[in-house]
């Protein structure tokens, strides 16, 4: 929850919901936070099941931020919950933005990432580049899934914001996309979840090519 005296009117406060990949778009952000200068950043969780239980803990809060970032990993339900809980959020704060669901990559199990499978188990000599086109190949959710273009149109129809996090995870013109930061450290535990690494890459990578659209 948000911490009342971390939250200063003064300043520009952006408010991020969602779930575990809301959690990673926070850290991103926060563990940056000395490039976005005044900017304070603050992450709520989900707030769907307590709008609908006319229960909001934050609402105070989310009336005086001057952004609403929602994300998560979207599928059916959650976009559902959102358009039936729209309206209620809408009428807190009239800034939101809407993430994509973050990009996953297809993982041999739940204990092993892509990256671990090539190296540790196929026994195969590090190709950084060859890894980045492999991240490419193997994604099973990027900006073109079904879920991220049903997002977009509702962001489009509602005159909101939309991002897309594969802008910062990937280059589509080259067919790579990243899975280490520079010193080589992994950016993934798991099918897309961030590391500590991953999250202080992304963030600084956020930063550089303003996908927050916020200057």
């Amino acid at each position: 929850p948000i911490n009342l005296n971390d939250f200063n009117t003064k300043e520009l406060n952006i408010i991020i919901i969602g779930d575990s990949h809301g959690g990673d778009l926070f850290n991103s952000l926060s563990l940056n936070r000395e490039l976005f200068g005044d900017i304070k950043f603050h992450f709520i969780g989900d707030i769907f099941s307590e709008i609908h239980n006319n229960s909001l803990k934050n609402e105070k809060f989310l009336r005086q931020a001057n952004i609403i970032i929602l994300s998560y990993r979207w599928n059916e339900t959650k976009l559902k919950q959102l358009t039936d809980n729209f309206d209620q959020i809408k009428g807190l704060n009239q800034k939101i933005f809407i993430s994509s669901t973050t990009n996953e990559y297809k993982v041999p199990s739940k204990l092993y990432t892509l990256l671990d499978y090539e190296v540790l188990f196929k026994k195969k000599v590090f190709d950084y580049f060859g890894l980045k086109k492999l991240y490419f190949e193997n994604r099973v959710i990027n900006s073109k899934s079904n879920i991220n273009k049903k997002l977009k149109k509702f962001a489009i129809e509602k005159n909101l914001t939309y991002l897309n996090k594969e802008d910062y995870m990937c280059d589509i013109i080259k067919k790579e996309c990243d899975y280490v930061d520079k010193f080589g450290n992994k950016i993934f535990y798991d099918y897309g979840h961030y590391t500590e690494y991953g999250a202080k890459y992304f963030g600084k990578k956020i930063y550089e090519i303003n996908w927050l659209k916020i200057n």
